[in-house]
């Protein structure tokens, strides 16, 4: 089976659906907490024979457990809708780990085997992931994947409110997990707790053939939400704002889709760290100045020219890593003189029409919480998409710079492609 895909009424509203008391256990006389009906397999035997991933535990009440994760690299693949999906994404990730991988490297496997599912507002599964943890001899200098379905991913802190139990069998049946998850919704409930409801986790600790066995569900805690961005009419009073049409995007509340028109613009490639697959600070304050050089007279006809926004920046991903990466202004929509740059780093063009889905949000930048910033918010606006069943191809994305960095307002996007194939959802 593909794991877990029938309705999940997760929601705090809807947990009612499975029922008042279906825990199956007997409550702790200690506490009231609901005991699950098989005692799980200790966590720190089995983290003394196997490298776990490493969490603090928090001080705080109720019938599960909250803990603090330390940031981590995993790789992951999605389980594919189908009836040997969840095998087949093992296999997949367990071939990554026995080599298949661009230094045929083979990797000590870990605990736990991680699924994380997205739900839809219709509470079906959209998606589903599977992850294996990569331990820390390997985490500094991770082998690349060689199976296009298989990718790396980077996660910093984060918090999850989870909840064991044991099993017997190959492995835990769905009507259990369903259980267990009821039961864990119902006392972070129960607690006042917050969490994101429509990304349930679950988390696997042993192979088949262990006579103990322990399984978790787990929830992440609710991320607090993005400052709120300078609003976009106000701004393009004041400037000259890219042509585009906005549209809701349906599902996804925080999302729009933007249909930008053909403009005319001037270009200049953003140096990548070869190593690191990154651009620094100084590497983008060079392009930047390029760009600015060229409207303020560095261009044939030394001719001054009137900013606009955004400031755009283009990333092309391949194999999970980016390639290359561009920095862009368009210019005014009156010019029509276009002078020919001076610098043979900037190229001027005209831009066919395109379409993205983007994120907006508001806060100042530090230079040191940058990468953490755009990598949240980028991650924010892949789950809202795939809440509103979207699935875009991550292989061009785009942040778009709309202020001054020393404004006290500032308004940031990032976004995705729209590709020919990708589905399109408006609210009309």
């Amino acid at each position: 089976s593909s794991g877990i895909n029938a309705e999940w009424p997760l929601r705090p509203g809807l947990t009612t659906a499975f029922g008042d008391n279906v825990f199956g256990g007997k409550g702790d006389p200690d506490n009231g907490c609901p005991v699950p009906e098989i005692k799980p397999a200790d966590l720190s035997t089995i983290c003394a024979e196997i490298e776990c991933a490493k969490f603090t535990k928090l001080d705080i009440d109720g019938c599960f457990e909250a803990r603090k994760y330390s940031p981590a690299k995993w790789v992951s693949t999605e389980v594919p809708d189908s009836f040997m999906g969840f095998r087949k994404a093992f296999k997949n990730l367990f071939n990554y780990i026995e080599g298949a991988n661009d230094q045929k490297e083979k990797i000590p496997m870990t605990a736990p085997v991680s699924n994380m599912l997205v739900m839809g507002s219709d509470e079906q599964v959209k998606v589903q992931y599977m992850s294996f943890l990569i331990g820390e001899a390997h985490r500094s200098s991770t082998p690349k994947p060689t199976n296009k379905d298989v990718m790396l991913v980077e996660e910093g802190e984060y918090t999850l409110y989870a909840r064991a139990f044991g099993y017997t069998g190959f492995m835990a049946s769905k009507s259990l997990i369903k259980q267990e998850f009821g039961i864990l919704a119902n006392e972070l409930k129960k607690a006042g707790v917050e969490v994101e409801w429509s990304y349930p986790i679950t988390m696997g600790y042993n192979s088949p053939w262990d006579s103990e066995k322990r399984f978790e569900v787990a929830f992440a805690a609710k991320a607090a939400p993005s400052p709120k961005p300078k609003d976009l009419d106000e701004i393009c009073k004041d400037i000259e704002c890219a042509k585009a049409d906005i549209h809701d995007v349906k599902g996804a509340p925080n999302v729009q889709r933007k249909d930008y028109y053909e403009a005319n613009v001037i270009m200049t490639e953003v140096d990548v760290d070869p190593t690191t697959k990154k651009a620094t600070t100084a590497a983008y304050n060079v392009a930047f100045k390029r760009l600015y050089r060229y409207i303020t007279g560095n261009n044939e006809k030394g001719m001054n020219i009137n900013m606009t926004v955004p400031v755009r920046n283009k990333l092309v991903i391949k194999d999970n890593e980016v390639s290359h990466q561009f920095m862009s202004f368009v210019l005014p929509a009156a010019l029509t003189d276009i002078p020919a740059p001076k610098d043979s780093k900037v190229v001027q063009t005209k831009e066919k029409a395109y379409s993205v889905y983007e994120k907006a949000f508001g806060g100042v930048i530090s230079e040191a919480d940058s990468e953490t910033v755009y990598s949240r918010e980028f991650k924010n606006l892949w789950a809202e998409l795939t809440v509103a069943g979207i699935k875009p191809d991550f292989q061009e994305l785009y942040t778009f710079e709309y202020t001054d960095p020393k404004d006290n307002e500032q308004r940031h996007e990032v976004a995705v492609l729209i590709s020919q194939n990708s589905d399109i959802a408006m609210e009309i």
